[in-house]
């Protein structure tokens, strides 16, 4: 039995899409090693943090000491490595001291991260005497040619070729190697996300009502239109008559169909971010599931496996024409996808509309999920994982 230290987060005070999809994995590796979760939350009250995230015990860092050299030292150590503030080296230095001091009461034999939170990843690569694995579900800043945000990550780079393995997509992995980065692409061990589990519905009181009239049409997850442009889905949304309720639901959703509502005889509704449970539960309900491609060709929305494990009826516009989202929708049995550049908006639109009535009520079966994405489950990248650290 092994001893495993994850740091993935954030977990608090709302748990983030790296944490919940590496948290599909705890029940396979509990199963024959004991976890322990290290987790930042900066600024948080002690008393008000769980004692235990996703079944696993937790130790938080919270920045409650404020000692001189969290006032003198680390600030100074943060600038002059360009990666301020908590989010950078001074949340590194942290999480560093709170996994050494860790390590008195729980001697942990391997280390597993994710790249969000940025700086326990930093704090991960400095560790020594023990076996370093990332789990790189984001593609990294210093893969693209050019991003719509201010590039980040200044430390990232050297930081990874200090890991013992790398588990990431298969594109990203790729991405990694055209850089020229040889020795960390041959740390990359290719795998999927693990997405594929059979979804809980659990009412909430949060839940998102979904009148049986009306033909839902769901978009899930983040909508900034520098990175993941809805301009082709707006276009069909014009058209669309009253039968139809789109909903948007995610970061940045309400602010932006403020920016960018557009006359349509359909209902359309923008909610912010809910809770995990709500965003599953809607996906569950949903009639057709909305998936927007990146305008970045490595990244693809993880949301893309989200709706395939529901079984529900996609349609995906694409940007590329080798967009990784079509690795995993042209597998599927229920899949529209429409390419962003060739578009016609009344072609197309006809295209959706007869998509949508025909397909509204059919769901591709728990069974054929299972088979055809076994990638995808989290017992198959569990084991592989735990085959890598068992090689180091």
């Amino acid at each position: 039995m092994m001893k495993l230290l994850i740091m993935t987060g954030p977990l608090y005070p709302r748990v983030g899409n790296n944490a919940n999809l590496l948290s599909k994995l705890f029940p396979f590796l509990k199963e024959k090693h004991e976890v322990m979760l290290l987790s930042p939350a900066f600024g948080a009250s002690e008393s008000e943090l769980p004692e235990t995230v996703f079944g696993c015990p937790i130790r938080w860092v919270t920045d409650h000491r404020q000692g001189w050299k969290r006032k003198l030292l680390y600030p100074a150590a943060s600038k002059l490595k360009h990666d301020p503030g908590l989010e950078g080296e001074i949340g590194a230095k942290l999480i560093e001291e709170a996994a050494a001091e860790l390590r008195k009461s729980f001697s942990y034999d391997a280390v597993l991260c994710t790249m969000q939170p940025y700086p326990a990843t930093l704090a991960v690569s400095r560790m020594s005497g023990v076996p370093k694995i990332a789990y790189l579900m984001d593609p990294p800043d210093f893969v693209f040619d050019s991003l719509p945000w201010r590039t980040g990550q200044k430390q990232l780079p050297v930081a990874l070729e200090k890991l013992d393995a790398i588990l990431t997509t298969p594109f990203i992995r790729q991405a990694i190697r055209n850089t020229g980065r040889e020795a960390l692409w041959e740390k990359c061990v290719p795998v999927s996300f693990p997405h594929m589990e059979e979804n809980e519905i659990v009412p909430t009181e949060q839940d998102v009502p979904m009148d049986p009239e009306k033909i839902h049409l769901l978009f899930c997850g983040a909508l900034f239109p520098d990175v993941r442009s809805p301009d082709c889905f707006l276009e069909i949304v014009k058209r669309l008559d009253e039968r139809f309720c789109v909903t948007f639901m995610g970061r940045n959703c309400e602010q932006f169909w403020k920016e960018y509502t557009v006359e349509t005889r359909a209902q359309v509704r923008a909610l912010p971010p809910q809770p995990y449970q709500v965003a599953v539960n809607a996906m569950e309900k949903a009639d057709i599931l909305i998936n927007l491609g990146n305008n970045m060709l490595i990244h693809m929305p993880s949301k893309t496996l989200d709706y395939i494990n529901t079984g529900k009826p996609i349609v995906n516009f694409h940007k590329f024409t080798d967009c990784p989202t079509l690795y995993y929708t042209e597998r599927y049995p229920l899949s529209l996808n429409l390419y962003e550049k060739a578009f016609d908006p009344v072609r197309d639109t006809a295209r959706f509309v007869e998509f949508c009535l025909k397909n509204r009520e059919q769901r591709v079966s728990r069974e054929e999920i299972e088979k055809t994405y076994n990638d995808c489950r989290p017992e198959t990248i569990a084991a592989v994982l735990l085959e890598r650290l068992g090689k180091l």
